[in-house]
């Protein structure tokens, strides 16, 4: 019996090393990427349960040659599904029907042909692997700063809305004083009524940071990986590379602000890297959901199955209640801003006179991984900014919109928490000096409705400062404290910093009349919009809390 046992289970072992190799090859590429191998149980587990699917795959096949033609033929498919980038399903229905017609014409050598095959690719993966670290980059070096010029401070805070924008139904009681008086109490001239006029860090960042452009034409090109890019010019940074100040550069992979040929020291933080789990204190459960999710989330299949599969959900939610598909979770990005907050306080430590130090961080940005005191959330409590189990043409229910403005909110104390320490690491003889400006690039984006020139006529007034509404604060020599209810686009007050050298914002509400914001039209040019007006309840109860010290350019809110 067990010589009939072993003979029935070599043909299957025989049958299960090309499924297996063909599912195994790009997860292995995928976690060589990501640097985190197979050492960790979460990649380990889900290695094992890919051998688990080939092997059930391989009891069909070793009895089959017509099974096994399919399923090598399905799974090369898929492995061309997983690299290539949306390669549509009509292209992979023709390439399967090509594979099958191939492996048709070798089947007695079918599988020994593939798997061969994949032990060369495997072999590639592991003695050539393509990986990402965050590094230190810049052209010549940055320049050495020093002089009698002042320590500058830029920090911004992705998808920061600010005070006037946030939605009076949805924000705990005192929450808006509280986020005002952190910066007030702390020196700063906070603009409550600030917008961004784009949507997308895409257009607001290069924006913001060449203020003199019209439109993104020749500033923004690919970066080095699929869904990044990197800024061609930065006037802003040049600006202060001609005054001779040392730039440091803390930024995301996402969008790379230093250009080749600027003298600036630019640390780039994988903010979509497997790698983060290891800040986060999770059990393996919760780790696998990552693993899994975001290497089957590259397939073009699986994504659009899951897509129809909700859609289903919701069009059989009063016949049928399916179960949600929520079992798989997208990278928590934000989990690289502590890291980012902790290196750029050590830079700002040991600054000197005449040094830009600017941190371009993924705090409060979706999705929302810390509570208020910067602790991991469960995974099963992450949200992204929008339900994907919302109904066509809207991006929220109107619950889903307070269960993620809750998640937000204390993700958002724990964006000033750190922002608090990274103000406390400047050295006290800087600090009286200093230029500190802190900001968002757009609102929270937690909308009822996206915005977009389609959407337009379905968006109330709080879609627009759910979008963008965001935060502008200025600590400066030049400026008193207080809390000023003029609106003013945040490239305009930044714009008219600069041309000022930091003393004034008076510049800033003519650059911003008309108060206008783009809105999305497809593959066409983006859409001017009137901005209309938002947080009137803040602007009646708040005002002007002037400091004593120095002199102050505007010392009342206009």
């Amino acid at each position: 019996m067990l010589r009939i046992h072993r003979q029935g289970l070599t043909p299957v072992l025989k049958a299960w090393v090309a499924p297996f190799l063909i599912l195994f090859a790009p997860f292995l590429s995928y976690i060589q990427y990501h640097r985190h191998g197979l050492h960790n149980p979460d990649v380990a587990v889900f290695a094992l349960l890919l051998a688990a699917v080939a092997l059930v795959l391989a009891v069909g096949a070793a009895r089959w040659r017509l099974f096994n033609v399919v399923i090598l033929a399905g799974l090369l498919t898929f492995l061309v599904d997983i690299q290539a980038k949306e390669p549509g399903l009509k292209r992979l229905g023709l390439l399967f029907l090509a594979l099958a017609v191939v492996l048709w014409l070798l089947r007695r050598h079918a599988s020994y042909v593939v798997s061969a095959a994949m032990l060369a690719v495997v072999g590639g993966v592991v003695l050539f692997p393509e990986r990402f670290d965050g590094t230190p980059r810049g052209g010549r070096g940055p320049l050495p700063g020093g002089g009698d010029r002042p320590l500058v401070v830029h920090v911004l805070m992705d998808e920061m809305i600010g005070v006037a924008g946030l939605p009076a139904d949805l924000t705990p009681p005192g929450f808006s004083e509280r986020m005002q008086g952190f910066f007030v109490e702390r020196g700063f001239r906070l603009f409550g009524h600030a917008y961004s006029q784009h949507v997308d860090t895409y257009y607001s960042v290069p924006q913001l940071l060449n203020p003199s452009a019209d439109g993104l034409e020749g500033l923004v090109a690919p970066g080095p990986s699929d869904g990044t890019f990197r800024l061609t010019r930065n006037a802003y940074f040049e600006r202060f590379a001609r005054l001779g100040y040392a730039i440091k550069v803390h930024e995301p992979d996402y969008l790379y602000l230093c250009p080749e040929d600027l003298p600036a020291s630019c640390r780039t933080y994988a903010s979509r890297s497997l790698n983060l789990l290891d800040r986060l204190d999770l059990p393996l459960r919760a780790k696998l959901s990552v693993v899994a999710g975001t290497f089957l989330g590259q397939s073009e299949t699986y994504t659009r199955l899951k897509t129809r599969y909700r859609k289903t959900r919701r069009r059989l939610a009063g016949v049928l209640p399916l179960p949600a598909w929520s079992w798989d979770r997208g990278l928590p990005t934000t989990a690289s801003s502590l890291e980012m907050f902790e290196a750029a306080a050590e830079d700002l430590s040991k600054a000197r006179p005449g040094t830009l130090v600017f941190v371009h961080v993924l705090l409060p940005h979706f999705p929302y991984v810390y509570d208020s005191s910067c602790a991991p959330r469960p995974v099963g409590e992450w949200l992204e900014r929008w339900d994907p189990e919302a109904a066509p043409g809207t991006a929220n229910t109107a619950e889903g919109r307070a269960a993620r403005y809750a998640a937000y909110l204390q993700q958002l104390e724990c964006g000033e928490r750190q922002l608090a320490r990274l103000l406390d690491s400047i050295p006290p003889a800087l600090r009286r000096d200093a230029i500190v400006i802190v900001q968002g690039d757009h609102g929270s984006r937690i909308a009822l409705v996206d915005p977009s020139a389609r959407s337009r006529e379905a968006m109330a007034p709080s879609d627009f400062a759910d979008s963008y509404s965001t935060t502008f604060a200025v600590r400066s020599p030049w400026f008193a404290a207080g809390y000023d209810i003029e609106p003013a686009s945040i490239a305009c007050l930044l714009r008219s910093l600069v041309a000022s050298d930091f003393r004034s914002t008076a510049g800033a509400a003519a650059c911003s009349s008309p108060r206008t914001v783009h809105l999305q039209a497809g593959d066409g040019p983006p859409e001017r919009h009137r901005l209309p007006e938002f947080g009137a309840a803040t602007r009646a109860r708040t005002s002007a809390v002037p400091t004593t010290g120095t002199t102050a350019a505007t010392a009342t809110a206009r």
